[in-house]
């Protein structure tokens, strides 16, 4: 069993972790969810002992604990060579082929360069040397990164088979609906417990919200009528002050009646600033800001967008793709599917004329637009502020930072290089620059990567209601159910 006791971490003067505490059994599976930045790594990095905590205990005893992290590399060795790096002996060599079957590698020589391996090859391989340490524990990074979708299905598979507890982050709501017990949330640096999947977590965080903001409303209305009360009170006391003229001997008079009244009256005011002193004034809830951007573009039902008439695709002697076809028209979305190394990224490359392809060719509707996403991002653009880059696409500096606020940049953000923005700002950028045109068809190759969800879910809003067609790669299930596919083309 894992135990976390009231563990705080700062970093640069900014508290990451407040006095955190979360227990895993054995037997669970915990989602990690949050908004990028928010702490999950740097508490999956805690507890792997790769970083010191401020204060606070973390308690694993008789645990082995595998961590797989986002990012990780390959020197000049094969795979074999590379699960053989913690040390193994001689009789445990068998465990080579148990594991590498364990991960759906076991059909690719152990002879093969590790670093040649797909990226979802490479995740498979390093969870492969993890298992060969017997770990208990699993920590997992985003370990849907670079899966695809039948890769996807594989480590939900894996997570359901493994026999001990289980702490991951991931931003694939598909995948943790099918794979988690409970939801931790990070947030502010508090972690909030969620019993159930994504979705049941995501239907109990808007009843937590909605109470949360009756609770302040309640107490704002509390707050309010001790106040008035309060002023009241003072407003008799003031009054009967005026109206008192002492009168010597007079006791049973009018005057001793005022001064009893004024007695009451400020008795009961200073009864009433103690209780208002006792009550505790709520913080207002965060609210959810849901900006109402769009994709500017329109195409008529019956408009031919886009046509691909049997293209064919090779690199030296291997063969990508031969004689596709289709159609998009109208406000169509087209989703276009297969496994990495499929060639699916080659394919929107040529139909927005990135690549040439060996034979056939891609037809474009007159006066049609086309807006395009690369998961690969723009490498050209380095040393130029945000500011000045969206500038130069047309953008005035209010426009800026209001489609800077439209993506959850934070406009200090928009003075910082574009070189030294992490991949999520760099993704949210690429959608700025789709936004601020006006394109008939989008092409989204891996369009969610690195974003974090609630970004995703603003993004979905507005391809939903963008009344152009489009045409998409994607991996992420929850995100293609959210914009609608009308249909398939599998490569």
């Amino acid at each position: 069993m894992l135990i976390i006791k009231n563990v705080s971490k700062t970093f640069q003067d900014k508290k990451i972790l407040r006095n955190i505490n979360l227990s895993i059994e054995n037997t669970e599976v915990v989602g990690l969810v949050g908004r990028n930045g928010a702490g999950k790594t740097t508490l999956l990095r805690i507890i792997n002992r790769e970083m010191e905590i401020d204060s606070g205990t973390i308690e694993s005893v008789n645990e082995i604990i595998g961590y797989l992290p986002q990012h990780f590399e390959f020197q000049n060795e094969t795979i074999q060579e590379y699960l053989k790096k913690g040390g193994l002996a001689l009789e445990e060599e068998y465990r080579l082929d148990v594991v590498l079957e364990e991960v759906g590698l076991g059909h690719i020589s152990k002879q093969r360069l590790a670093r040649s391996l797909s990226g979802g090859e490479r995740t498979k391989l390093h969870l492969a040397s993890i298992l060969l340490k017997d770990p208990t524990i699993l920590l997992l990074d985003e370990p849907t990164n670079n899966l695809d979708l039948e890769g996807l299905l594989w480590l939900e598979s894996f997570i359901k088979r493994f026999k001990g507890g289980i702490l991951l982050t991931s931003h694939d709501r598909t995948f943790l609906d099918n794979s988690v017990d409970s939801i931790v949330e990070v947030e502010k640096g508090e972690l909030s417990r969620f019993g159930g999947n994504y979705s049941f977590f995501k239907a109990q965080k808007e009843v937590a919200r909605e109470n949360a903001l009756k609770q302040f409303q309640n107490n704002r209305k509390e707050i309010s009528k001790f106040k008035n009360a309060i002023k009241n009170k003072q407003d008799k006391a003031r009054d009967l002050t005026k109206k008192r003229k002492p009168k010597d001997g007079d006791k049973m008079g009018r005057d001793f009646l005022q001064a009893k009244a004024l007695k009451k009256t400020v008795a009961s005011q200073k009864a009433l600033e103690t209780r208002l002193s006792k009550t505790i004034e709520l913080e207002k809830p965060e609210e959810r800001v849901i900006y109402p951007f769009s994709f500017k573009g329109e195409a008529r039902s019956t408009k031919f967008m886009i046509e691909a008439k049997k293209i064919t695709k090779k690199y030296d002697s291997f063969q990508v793709f031969t004689d596709v076809s289709f159609t998009v028209q109208g406000k169509e979305h087209l989703w276009v599917s297969g496994k990495n190394g499929s060639g699916k990224s080659t394919l929107l490359k040529i139909m927005t004329g990135n690549i040439v392809p060996d034979s056939g060719k891609v037809e474009l509707g007159a006066t049609i637009n086309v807006g395009y996403f690369s998961q690969e991002l723009n490498e050209s653009v380095s040393d130029e502020t945000v500011l000045s880059y969206l500038q130069k696409l047309g953008a005035s500096t209010t426009e800026a930072f209001r489609y800077g606020a439209y993506m959850k940049i934070n406009p200090e953000d928009l003075r910082r290089k574009v070189n030294e923005l992490s991949r999520g700002q760099r993704t949210k950028l690429e959608f700025i620059k789709l936004l601020m045109e006006d394109n008939d068809l989008l092409i989204l190759d891996e369009p969610t990567n690195h974003l974090e969800i609630d970004t995703r879910e603003q993004i979905e809003r507005a391809l939903r209601e963008y009344q152009g067609a489009i045409i998409v790669a994607s991996h992420d299930r929850y995100f293609l159910k959210n914009i609608g596919i009308d249909k398939e083309y599998r490569l």
